[in-house]
């Protein structure tokens, strides 16, 4: 956690501005997004150490529980909702609302949890095939407003927004990791927009961060990501 807290003081003291919103609010949203998505990152550690559950077990389903939020039902997850992230049983991780905080977002948001790209420099990214290497569990947040994202970026260390090809849509966590996509932010850095797999060029992969804010190339869209089980 203290690599965490270090992160997040590091974005409120700093912001390129040149967004929708001032300096001094884009820190501060960036702060909050940063300290959630460690904080998840530390419920899912938990949950796998003191609940037993396996990296296939989470489910991210939101009250009532009962089957009505039909997206993030996994059908593998512990009948007495004991590796479900926001249920008293298990995470009691509290709902994150991104469309809440001050300049957070500049379009309708919400926090999202895929399990099927794969992050360059996070966990298992070895030379090979693409299907070879494992994918990563990780938040999402879509729609970030751009001075926010200037200001992730500079909290975390990264010179720039780097921009990742294609576009990022694949199907929320039910348990599966199978490769839909990968997050290596190499548009305009080598030919052919792609690191082949190779993290030593990633923007991303090269620093091993396991959170920042992108762009994605398709849709010119901001998006956080927050690596929260790492594979």
């Amino acid at each position: 956690m203290a690599l965490f807290a270090a992160l997040s003081y590091a974005v409120t003291q700093s912001g390129r501005g040149g967004g929708n919103v001032d300096r001094e609010t884009a820190a501060l949203a960036a702060s909050q997004l940063v300290q959630y998505g460690a904080l998840a990152n530390s419920v899912i550690t938990r949950m796998q150490i003191a609940g037993g559950c396996s990296d296939t077990d989470f489910s991210f389903e939101r009250s009532p529980f009962d089957g009505t939020d039909a997206a993030y039902v996994n059908p593998t997850s512990p009948s007495d909702f004991s590796c479900h992230f926001y249920h008293p049983n298990g995470g009691a991780m509290t709902e994150f609302d991104p469309n809440s905080v001050t300049g957070l977002t500049e379009a309708t948001s919400e926090a999202e949890f895929y399990g099927s790209a794969r992050i360059s420099g996070v966990g298992t990214d070895l030379n090979g095939p693409p299907l070879n290497l494992a994918t990563d569990l990780a938040m999402y947040v879509r729609n970030i407003d751009p001075s926010t994202c200037d200001a992730l970026n500079d909290g975390i260390g990264l010179p720039q927004t780097f921009t990742d090809s294609g576009d990022l849509n694949v199907a929320p966590f039910i348990g599966s990791y199978n490769v839909q996509d990968g997050l290596d932010g190499c548009v305009g850095i080598v030919a052919g927009d792609f690191c082949n797999d190779d993290p030593s060029i990633s923007p991303i992969g090269s620093r091993r961060v396991i959170n920042a804010c992108f762009i994605e190339n398709d849709t010119g869209d901001r998006i956080y990501f927050h690596a929260v089980l790492a594979r």
